[in-house]
């Protein structure tokens, strides 16, 4: 239809309207035209139009945002694809893999068989003094000269492009912060490469102390929801339980304090 509009056709907006994807708003199509008597008798603006007939018919998750762009609305859309930011002992200046939005990457290098994701950016910054921690402190077995550090940017990890690329290590560790949000990125993060990728699950070995000293008090509404979390194996079931027994949380940037 639109390929009969750009060839002069004069045709019903109303038609159009029901015809075009639901990702592309009613309020961007109607400038694009000059109508008269509910027809369609000629373009208006041949520059958006131009945008609409590239975008129309797109999948809603791969163009959604620059579609929503003709209308002003693009922060109201998840952009088509993401990145990771890792580090490591060899290699101490971050670099950036690009992932689209199927999930495809390329290493730069071949990447080593574990990968630790801290949750916020200081501890990321201060990456050395975290992996120290996480091995004297977390009990973390694994060769830390020999280990990604990737910055979770809160809870971006968690987003499902990002599955191929948490794959490709045998072992993924996460040092949360101890709290409800901390433990959903790792269960998710389960979810996600469970039967293909280990995830381990850090936490001080005196979290109970460490909460009790310097957390903060759990609302009602963390503790309901912390209660089905206590009963998952492993580190998430134990960071929950620790919470419930302080009725603290605790954000991991505590951990650099010496």
């Amino acid at each position: 239809m639109l390929a009969d509009i750009a060839r002069g056709k004069r045709d019903s907006i109303k038609r159009l309207l029901h015809k075009c994807p639901d990702n592309i708003p009613h309020s961007s199509i109607l400038p694009l035209f000059t109508v008269e008597r509910g027809i369609i008798t000629a373009i208006a603006d041949q520059k958006r139009f131009d945008e609409l007939v590239r975008y129309a018919g797109k999948p809603f998750d791969g163009e959604s945002r620059l579609t929503a762009s003709l209308s002003g609305h693009s922060h109201r859309r998840s952009v088509g694809g993401g990145m990771i930011v890792h580090r490591n002992a060899h290699n101490p200046h971050p670099e950036v893999i690009l992932v689209d939005s199927e999930g495809a990457f390329q290493l730069g290098r071949p990447a080593p068989s574990a990968c630790l994701i801290i949750e916020n950016l200081a501890n990321f910054l201060q990456f050395e003094d975290t992996l120290e921690f996480c091995r004297d402190v977390c009990g973390l077995e694994h060769d830390i000269t020999d280990i990604d550090v990737i910055f979770g940017s809160g809870g971006q990890v968690t987003n499902q492009i990002y599955t191929s690329f948490w794959r490709t290590y045998s072992n993924v560790y996460v040092l949360p912060d101890a709290d409800l949000g901390g433990l959903h990125i790792c269960k998710t993060l389960q979810a996600r490469v469970a039967g293909h990728t280990r995830i381990a699950v850090l936490f001080p070995s005196d979290l109970k102390a460490r909460l009790t000293e310097n957390g903060t008090t759990l609302t009602a509404k963390e503790r309901a929801k912390l209660v089905p979390l206590s009963t998952i194996s492993g580190g998430i079931g134990k960071i929950a339980h620790c919470l419930l027994a302080t009725d603290k949380k605790l954000e991991q940037e505590s951990y650099l304090v010496k």
